[in-house]
């Protein structure tokens, strides 16, 4: 036998060769090293090689694969969804304020500084106290006593306010802080009425804010459109037709509350007879008058 294949032979049967577990263990591993001393050739870039901790050398192809990130995001597609409800539940209670809108916006058109009294329509975010602040400015009353009945006007939204904590608690101080903003009867009930179903609290949010806008567009197209009809000549008349609209809107529902009739009544019977005080002291007796005798009568019922 010749002594080189000898030798070949006694070399492939005796030394150990890296089997395809050894490369894989020791890569996992991290052992598989760089050569220090020989210069490796060129490797494929789909094949990584090296040196082991005992000497042995070995090739092993790396697996490569390309993630492709098309997977859908079906939390915003159901938030969509929700702010899409809410915004339809809120069309029809905003088309049910627009008489009210439009005397207001007829009272901004009316008022010594209209920019002023129109800037207050998302800032006041409120038609009763809105109007009470330009009612009472114009007849002259100091701001004071303005704000004072405006503040009266919406305390009522602290209760508002606090029976929606455990929607925004949660949330961001600047999404706190803008719906703290837009809180009213209307998005207040919309806001109570979808806690009642399913759904997860982000949900509910997508549901507010929905509503929410399609109020405050609304509310602001409204406003604008009186401001702009109440500056014209000649529909002064039409415009006056609003009043009892808007009274008998914002009235009538407490009619069905316990103890609504006696708080309208007695709110109606201090207005005449504080007719001759300075103006706005008799519509804060009124509005006082009402408070005390809905709270009184409700609390016997």
């Amino acid at each position: 036998m010749p002594v080189y294949p000898a030798l070949r032979n006694v070399c492939q049967n005796h030394l150990p060769r890296p089997t395809t577990a050894d490369l894989m263990s020791e890569t996992v591993r991290g052992t598989f090293r760089k050569p220090s001393s020989v210069k490796a050739p060129e490797a494929d870039p789909k094949v990584d090689e090296g040196r082991f901790a005992d000497g042995r050398v070995g090739r092993i192809p790396t697996m490569t694969a390309t993630v492709h990130d098309n997977v859908g995001h079906p939390g915003a597609a159901v938030h969509r969804r929700e702010r899409v409800r809410g915004a339809a539940a809120m069309l029809p209670l905003t088309v049910g304020y627009v008489p009210f809108a439009l005397l207001l916006g007829a009272a901004v058109a009316r008022s010594p500084d209209p920019l002023a009294a129109w800037v207050g329509t998302p800032v006041i975010y409120g038609g009763s106290a809105h109007l009470t602040v330009i009612e009472l400015l114009q007849s002259g009353s100091g701001v004071l006593m303005a704000v004072g009945a405006a503040i009266l006007v919406n305390v009522r939204l602290l209760v508002y306010s606090s029976a929606l904590i455990p929607l925004w608690s949660s949330a961001r101080l600047p999404a706190r802080l803008l719906a703290a903003a837009v809180i009213i009867e209307p998005t207040w009930m919309l806001a109570e009425q979808r806690a009642g179903g399913p759904g997860s609290i982000s949900e509910r949010r997508a549901h507010f804010v929905g509503a929410a806008i399609t109020l405050t567009i609304g509310w602001i197209l409204a406003i604008t459109t009186g401001a702009v009809l109440g500056s014209l000549e000649g529909l002064a008349g039409p415009l006056a037709v609003a009043v009892p609209l808007s009274l008998t809107v914002v009235v009538a529902p407490h009619l069905r509350v316990s103890g609504g009739c006696w708080a309208i009544g007695s709110a109606v019977v201090v207005a005449v007879l504080c007719a001759s005080w300075p103006p706005g002291t008799g519509m804060l007796a009124a509005m006082a008058a009402a408070a005390g005798v809905g709270a009184f009568t409700a609390r016997r019922s």
